[in-house]
């Protein structure tokens, strides 16, 4: 499964923000791009992260699973990003 290390980023800060407004402040992105990579995440899992209302969102139990590794992968260097890829793929 080739997925795109941002969006995990992207995720990063949604879910630790639990706001894709603050999540797209945070990133000096839109709200849309940060809501489409969400969406693209989740359709390359299989699975949704989020649930979502009108003034919160919530990590659903597929969402809190791919938190450590998103959590590593915020925190890296992008020389140890093959390393970590090679992990949360397998």
């Amino acid at each position: 499964m080739d997925i795109n290390l941002e969006l995990y980023k992207v995720f990063y800060y949604v879910a630790t923000t639990l706001s894709f407004s603050e999540a797209s402040r945070q990133l000096f992105i839109s709200q849309s791009a940060v809501s489409q990579s969400v969406k693209t995440l989740e359709k390359k899992l299989g699975h949704t992260l989020f649930i979502r209302s009108t003034k919160k969102v919530f990590l659903t139990p597929e969402g809190e699973h791919p938190f450590f590794p998103a959590t590593i992968c915020s925190k890296v260097s992008s020389a140890s990003v093959p390393v970590i890829r090679s992990a949360v793929i397998s």
